[in-house]
Parts: C-alpha cells; structure tokens; sequence
C-alpha cells in the first residue's frame, strides 16, 4: 500500500511539474509572438575590437593612434529620429571625463567607421560631435593616470525628435536634450589602465 502511495505521489508530482513547463512554454511564446508584431527589439552596442567589461586595445588609447573604434548597433526604435553617442569614464580622478561626444546620427545608418575625423562636422557621415573634456570635438581615447582600472562606457541613445544641436555643442547642451528627448537607451563597457 506504501508503494502505491508513494508511485501516485510522484505521478501527481511529475504531472504538476509537466503542466507548469506547458503553460510556462505557451506564455514565453505568445511574449516572443506579441513582441516580434509590436516590432519591439532591445538597442544593442557592439564593437569587434571591445568585448563588454574587457580591456580596451592600446590602438584606441593615448598609448597607440588614440582612434575611434568602430561602432555597430541594432535594435533601434522604428520611432527614433536622432541618435547619440556619448563615451565617458566616470572613474576619472577630477570627476566624470568626457572622450566623446557624437550627435545628428541618423537612426538609418547601422555604424560609425574606425578612426572617425576629429571636427565639429563630419559631412562625409552626416554627423556632428561635441566638446569633450579634452577641450575639443571628436574622439579622445583612455588616458588614465597610473593606478586603479578605469571603466569607459559608450552610451548610444535614441531620440524621439532631432537634438537640434548644431555642430560643437557642449555636453552640457547635449544632455538637456537627452533627458527630455531619449526614448532607447544601450551601452557598452570597456576598460583600461596605465
């Protein structure tokens, strides 16, 4: 009597656990189903020469040719109308330093190419970058002082409207814009120390 209590125990059990992964299977695939109609993807950074919380290759540090990476992304909101890129090292010794300040992306284009010309305008992409930390528009690679490892985040956002900034605004100018104007949000990490 023991046994049979014991075996119809464990094949309520077994069919409790078979009818949660049932219902669990169906829930994810109507949220895959509403969500590839709704055309929602989450915004993704990538860079082939900077895995997410690894080092930063030499080349695009003040210790080598201090360029730009190349930048890709997908995901962006089919209601975007500008987008913006913004790399910081918040662990710098004097507060947040700003290396890079790119806007007037257009949510069209798919990357930004390596070593990307340092001036307010760049026609040739038909973008426009910013006053950095350094004092100047375009990018401005890791450059730490000796000691612990600082993290360098690429920050791409998607506006709802144009910025309307025009070319060498300061960070200042084009924060107003993301706070009020930002409708996506990604970001990828790097690091680096001397």
């Amino acid at each position: 009597m023991r046994n049979y209590k014991a075996a119809f125990s464990l094949l309520n059990v077994i069919l409790i656990l078979m009818i949660f992964a049932s219902v669990t299977t169906c829930h994810a695939k109507n949220n895959e189903k509403k969500g590839k109609r709704s055309g929602k993807m989450t915004m993704t950074l990538k860079c082939d020469d900077i895995s997410n919380g690894e080092r930063i290759p030499d080349k695009f540090t003040c210790e080598g040719a201090d360029v730009s990476p190349k930048l890709t992304w997908e995901g962006i909101p089919e209601s975007a109308r500008e987008l913006v890129l913004i790399m910081d090292d918040p662990d710098a010794p004097m507060g947040t330093w700003t290396h890079w300040i790119v806007y007037g992306i257009s949510p069209e284009r798919k990357t930004l190419p390596e070593n990307v010309e340092k001036s307010a305008e760049v026609k040739s992409l038909g973008i426009r970058q910013g006053i950095t930390s350094f004092r100047k528009p375009g990018y401005g690679g890791p450059c730490p002082p000796p000691g612990p490892t600082h993290h360098y985040y690429f920050k791409l956002y998607a506006l709802k409207t144009s910025s309307g900034l025009s070319a060498g605004a300061s960070l200042k100018d084009v924060e107003k814009v993301i706070k009020v104007k930002t409708i996506s949000k990604t970001q990828l990490m790097g690091t680096y120390s001397r």
